[in-house]
């Protein structure tokens, strides 16, 4: 099999499993409970969903973290991945407050809680619906002045000619669409 098929078979498949006393600091918590883990092989990741009765059996040996199926081998070496915001290494910005949206240092200040995390591959600035334009692309720019090396990607929730072409030109560089 190659790292394609075993990619398909571990999305398409059910949730992962850890075994009893299995402890990783890069596992995602929701609640005090394991939720979720970005696992990496063959150089490639999948986030999956962590559940008692899941499909795939996480677990170390010998300093390895192995995948089951059902008792079988199925990935003998692959690595959990740290995850920032919604995405494996991409730190993800809302400029939307609770009371309503974030000046662009305000903005810029949640990137200092990020500080020191390695690797860190890239930002999306998230505007929520009816967040001014011109406070998107200011923030965009910011960004993209303050961390020329990272690619920035802008969450869009209307797909928008004119908001994209304004985004692009403050510096994002990826689009994610409804």
């Amino acid at each position: 099999m190659s790292v394609l098929d075993d990619k398909v078979r571990l999305l398409l498949g059910g949730d992962v499993r850890l075994r009893e006393g299995f402890s990783h600091e890069n596992v995602v918590f929701r609640d005090g409970v394991p939720f979720s883990v970005v696992l990496g092989f063959g150089g490639t990741r999948v986030r999956k969903r962590i559940s008692p009765d899941g499909q795939f059996l996480l677990e170390e040996k010998d300093g390895k973290i192995s995948i089951s199926d059902g008792g079988e081998p199925f990935i003998k070496d692959a690595e959990i991945v740290r995850m920032y915001g919604h995405s494996p290494e991409t730190v993800t910005v809302s400029i939307s407050g609770r009371n309503g949206f974030l000046t662009v240092q305000e903005s810029l200040e949640i990137m200092e809680s990020y500080k020191g995390m390695d690797p860190m591959k890239g930002v999306t600035i998230h505007g929520e619906r009816g967040c001014p334009l011109n406070l998107y692309a200011e923030t965009v720019r910011a960004y993209h002045e303050k961390y020329p090396d990272l690619p920035l990607g802008a969450a869009l929730p209307v797909p928008d000619p004119e908001g994209i072409r304004t985004l692009k030109d403050a510096g994002a560089v990826n689009f994610k669409l409804p």
